[in-house]
């Protein structure tokens, strides 16, 4: 592959992002998992791992309604490592959203839980993101159902 010497290079400017999207999961009838996440529109990230099943063993819809809370949950907590790319202060739950006590959980790993990342990287304070919520959800709820939204870091 050639670059023509005169094309500036792209620069990354993590400032330059306005949103951290959760795009979705999915957990194939083999067992691969698959965590999808985004920089706004621009940048896409995806996280996939296989779960060892038995052998000949399929995953049926039973099986993924039983794993889907902890399979959220999963989603919303490995993010934290696509986050740091930018720190944008939108997040933003294309899906279901966390539950209150789900939603607060991520906000002090997603803050508090960064502060080494935010001594060494030089910023200004800790990250700030506030998580959606599920409308009319109670409890942990990291399965419950609810819109999707952004909502700007306090």
């Amino acid at each position: 592959m050639s670059i023509d010497a005169t094309q500036r290079s792209a620069r990354f400017d993590p400032a330059s992002f306005e949103r951290f999207r959760f795009t979705g999961r999915e957990l194939s009838d083999d067992g691969v998992v698959t965590l999808g996440y985004a920089l706004d529109e621009r940048i896409e990230f995806s996280e996939t791992f296989t779960l060892p099943l038995p052998e000949g063993r399929r995953v049926s819809a039973a099986d993924r309604a039983r794993v889907d809370g902890l399979l959220s949950l999963l989603h919303w907590v490995a993010g934290v490592s696509y986050f740091k790319t930018a720190v944008p202060p939108a997040v933003v739950i294309e899906g279901a959203a966390p539950g209150p006590d789900a939603a607060a959980l991520l906000e002090a790993l997603y803050s508090e839980g960064l502060g080494e990342f935010a001594f060494t990287n030089r910023l200004p304070a800790l990250p700030r993101p506030v998580f959606p919520r599920a409308a009319g959800a109670a409890g942990a709820g990291a399965g419950a159902t609810g819109g999707a939204g952004a909502a700007d870091a306090a």
